[in-house]
């Protein structure tokens, strides 16, 4: 279940709207599924052993068909503590992936962190603003 359409885009950008929608949804991918674009990843030269940041990880099955196909170095991020939490239980047998609450704006990884990839889509990427820009997603 998820909650119904907020009256603005401009709701999208809060960090309230988002607590609220995780409190009872239980999964939903924005764009697309991992076994949409597995190929593509792997094409783009993604090891299995690469270290991979999923930036706005939200309640997506993404990161754990990521996992389930190899991809045990995972770091996913998000800004709702809510979602954070029961992602981590949901997910438990992944147990080398990792979730933290995080602000995509304000990354507080130690100096010297780094990623192989980066996993993202254009909703993280314009949702402070939310102009209802065209979705897709990008893989770096």
């Amino acid at each position: 279940m998820s909650l119904p359409l907020p009256d603005s885009n401009a709701e999208y950008g809060t960090h309230h709207y988002w607590e609220q929608r995780y409190a009872v949804e239980e999964s939903y991918d924005w764009i697309t599924s991992y076994a949409q674009v597995a190929e593509l990843i792997a094409g783009a030269g993604v090891k299995k052993e690469d270290r991979i940041l999923i930036v706005g990880c939200g309640n997506s099955p993404f990161s754990a068909a990521m996992y389930d196909d190899g991809y045990h170095n995972i770091v996913n991020i998000d800004y709702s503590a809510v979602v954070i939490e029961r992602e981590k239980a949901k997910w438990a047998r992944c147990e080398n992936m990792q979730y933290l609450c995080m602000d995509m704006t304000n990354l507080e990884f130690d100096h010297g962190t780094s990623f192989s990839g980066v996993a993202a889509d254009i909703v993280e990427i314009s949702s402070p603003h939310c102009y209802g820009l065209t979705s897709y997603c990008v893989f770096l």
